[in-house]
């Protein structure tokens, strides 16, 4: 299977999406050429949306690292594709995109991936 996905840093939208059975959130280092991702972190606090019609509300995430979270680092150079096995399912992930998003009137860096399981 494939699936394209898009995670927005900013604190209206959270970052962390599923795909297959493993999660994936945004780390550090983010920069307009380099992206760092956790996959499969211990999610211990995430405050679902809980807008208002005219109002966006900050979005609250809290993980940890287990023995099975791995660190990811993506450039467009030499490692904008990764390989890796979690939960006993081998997964490609292709960076496909660094960009601005504009949300509420101020730009918001993203990432887009192509993940393979």
């Amino acid at each position: 299977m494939e699936k394209t996905i898009k995670i927005i840093s900013s604190p209206y939208n959270p970052p962390i999406e599923t795909v297959g059975s493993i999660t994936i959130i945004l780390s550090q280092p983010f920069s307009d050429s380099v992206v760092a991702v956790e996959v499969d972190p211990n999610i211990l606090e995430h405050e679902p949306n809980s807008d208002q019609p005219g109002y966006l509300v900050r979005q609250k995430t809290f993980s940890v690292h287990t023995n099975d979270t791995k660190k990811l680092t993506f450039d467009f150079r030499e490692n904008n594709v990764q390989e890796f096995t979690a939960q006993g399912e081998k997964y490609q992930m292709k960076l496909m995109h660094i960009g601005i998003e504009k949300i509420q009137g101020q730009g918001f860096k993203y990432v887009e991936f192509l993940v393979s399981w």
